[in-house]
């Protein structure tokens, strides 16, 4: 899978034995603005998983009845080719077991060939797999550091422990050694041994108390790993998503979620985000930041913004703004409204997280 903040076109193999099925589909893609989409075609299944082999592809569509395989195994078999790459099955019936038993052999949607001739539906739905399925790779370094960290630190506080523990003997071996340096030699006593006690209780002791300068050492090296001081540095805030496409609310919501937040609210529009925000003027806590689509019904979020920027309440409140308009005129309203930050549709997954960790970097500078 490829990186997430490249923009490069989502390699696309199609995977279609009938070639009058295949070619509306190709021309869909291909015709996408900004060349979104790059796609190749094959009519086998075997010739699918040598394809799979021998190029890299983001997104893979898939008939289930093909020339050379049919059904659910044609699913299955390529699912163990491809395991890093969303599937999404294009056939001809729209059967809902058939569907059910796709999705759960590892498809990430199922789309009738009707349907699918629906393009900007069709689109759409493509755009949100593969947010869906780049959003839960995109997090797996989230977790990676989160898992890092407590072990980082766990391992910290252990030779601290450890340290501590090795204190004592270290103080009783140089009591001993000045005991058996300054005290007369016990009759019976023979000197060498006396000077053999007081070498190897020295060396003892130089070796304990190196090993001691390492292990408090290394637990303040394990403090002060960037991982570790971002994980401390991070605090709970509390956002306000506001999006009147329920399905974007989603996916935003659920990657706030994987990268660690958990106080998130939501609202179906800009009226409904400012009463909420009202409301916690007298029920707190406030919101940290709003994350906010433009076009809405009611109140859009550009003039949410301005009645939350008149409110002293919510006067320097971070505000991220989603929105399909691109166009530097857009932008540059905006951000002179005073957007915090402009995130354009469609964005991926890692994209949203970089766009929300600058937001909260703002918000604590």
């Amino acid at each position: 899978m490829k990186s997430l903040e490249s923009t490069e076109p989502v390699r696309s193999l199609l995977i279609e034995s009938d070639a009058k099925d295949a070619k509306p589909i190709v021309e869909l893609l291909s015709e996408v603005k900004f060349n979104e989409f790059d796609i190749a075609v094959v009519s086998t299944l075997e010739d699918a998983i040598k394809k799979v082999a021998q190029e890299k592809f983001d997104l893979v569509l898939l008939n289930l009845m093909l020339s050379d395989s049919g059904g659910i195994y044609t699913l299955t078999k390529l699912v163990t080719q491809v395991s890093e790459v969303p599937i999404v099955v294009i056939n001809a019936p729209d059967d809902t077991e058939l569907a059910k038993k796709a999705l759960q052999s590892g498809a990430q949607d199922y789309f009738s060939k009707t349907s699918a001739g629906s393009s900007s539906f069709f689109l759409r739905c493509l755009r949100h797999v593969l947010w869906r399925f780049q959003s839960k790779h995109s997090v797996e370094n989230e977790k990676s550091d989160d898992q890092y960290a407590s072990k980082m630190v766990a391992l910290g506080k252990m030779a601290d422990s450890i340290a501590a523990e090795i204190q004592t003997p270290i103080s009783d071996l140089k009591k001993l050694v000045t005991q058996l340096k300054t005290q007369d030699t016990p009759s019976g006593f023979a000197p060498e041994i006396r000077e053999s006690l007081i070498s190897s209780s020295e060396r003892a002791s130089h070796q304990l108390g190196n090993i001691f300068d390492d292990l408090k050492t290394y637990s303040t090296e394990t403090d002060r790993d960037p991982i570790v001081q971002a994980r401390k540095r991070k605090r709970s805030f509390r956002f306000l998503v506001v999006e009147d496409e329920s399905e974007i609310a989603e996916i935003v919501v659920d990657l706030l979620k994987r990268i660690g937040h958990s106080h998130i609210e939501t609202a179906c529009d800009g009226e409904d985000a400012y009463k909420k925000c009202i409301a916690t003027i007298a029920n707190g806590p406030r919101y940290d930041a709003v994350i906010s689509d433009w076009i809405m019904p009611k109140l859009n979020g550009l003039e949410l913004l301005e009645k939350l920027r008149a409110n002293p309440f919510f006067g320097k409140v971070a505000f991220m703004m989603l929105t399909a308009l691109g166009e530097k005129a857009n932008v540059e309203e905006a951000l002179d409204r005073g957007v915090t930050q402009y995130l354009i549709k469609p964005f991926s997954p890692e994209e949203l997280r970089k766009r929300v960790e600058r937001l909260l970097f703002q918000i604590r500078s």
